[in-house]
């Protein structure tokens, strides 16, 4: 779980281990719910999720990863 606030400083790390994303503030929490089809319709079962957001980029809070492109990075933890 990412315990963030608004304003905090995140850490971004790539899955690829080509890189870093570097340090990054967060703009936004939102409960969302993730798990849209292609549509935009609900999936069955669907939950809502906090969600972190970097800018445009949002995150999951239960796990750190990327729910959108590029999915290849994920919040490591916050910078202290």
């Amino acid at each position: 779980m990412i315990n963030a606030k608004i304003g905090d400083t995140v850490n971004i790390e790539c899955y690829t281990g080509m890189g870093s994303g570097g340090k990054s503030k967060v703009t936004k929490i939102t409960n969302e719910v993730v798990g849209k089809g292609i549509d935009g319709s609900i999936v069955k079962g669907a939950k809502k999720k906090k969600v972190i957001w970097c800018g445009s980029h949002a995150f999951s809070a239960d796990t750190g990863d990327a729910l959108n492109e590029p999915t290849m990075y994920y919040i490591s933890h916050v910078v202290k």
